[in-house]
C-alpha cells in the first residue's frame, strides 16, 4: 500500500497538539502558582492587620494615664500611621496577587482554546488518513478481485477457443 501523502502534515500537528499540551499544563501551573500567591498575601495581610490593632493598642496604652509631651503624641500619630500605610502596602500586594490570577487564568483559557483547536485540527486529518487507507485497501481487493477473475477466465478461454 502506498505510503500516505499526508504524514508529513499528521506529524506536524501531532508535535502543535503536543505543544499545546504542554502550554496548557504549563498554564494550569501558573494559575495554582498565582492561586497559593493570592492565598498567601491574604493571610499576611489578615495577620498584619490583627498584629497591627494589638500594637496600635498598645502603643495608646503606654502612653495612657502618663503625661506626655505633645511630641510623644506627634511621635505615635506618625508612628500609627506607619503602621496603617504599611497595611495598606499588604493590600496593595493582595491587589497586585489578585490581577496575577486573572492574567493567569485568562492564558489558561487561551491555552485549552489553542489545545481543543489543535486536537480538532489532529482528528480531522487523522479521519482523512484512515479514510484514505480505506480507500486504498477496497482499491487493493478490486485488484486482486481482478487478478482472481483474470486468472479463472484464462482456462475457461482456452476451454472456448478449443472447442
Amino acid at each position: 500500500m502506498p505510503s500516505y501523502l499526508l504524514q508529513d502534515l499528521v506529524r506536524v500537528r501531532e508535535l502543535r497538539e503536543d505543544r499545546a499540551s504542554k502550554a496548557l499544563t504549563k498554564a494550569q501551573r501558573v494559575v495554582e502558582a498565582a492561586k497559593q500567591k493570592l492565598h498567601q498575601k491574604l493571610k499576611e495581610l489578615e495577620e498584619y492587620r490583627e498584629w497591627r490593632i494589638q500594637e496600635e493598642d498598645r502603643l495608646i496604652q503606654s502612653i495612657m494615664l502618663k503625661k506626655v509631651k505633645l511630641g510623644e503624641i506627634t511621635d505615635l500619630r506618625l508612628e500609627i500611621a506607619a503602621l496603617r500605610e504599611k497595611e495598606l502596602e499588604h493590600f496593595d500586594a493582595v491587589k497586585k496577587a489578585e490581577g496575577e490570577l486573572d492574567r493567569a487564568l485568562e492564558a489558561l483559557e487561551l491555552a485549552r482554546k489553542a489545545h481543543i483547536r489543535a486536537i480538532q485540527e489532529l482528528e480531522k486529518l487523522l479521519e482523512h488518513r484512515e479514510a484514505w487507507q480505506d480507500e486504498m485497501k477496497r482499491e487493493a481487493e478490486r485488484l486482486e478481485e481482478l487478478e482472481l477473475e483474470d486468472f479463472s477466465m484464462a482456462p475457461l478461454a482456452k476451454r472456448l477457443s478449443q472447442a
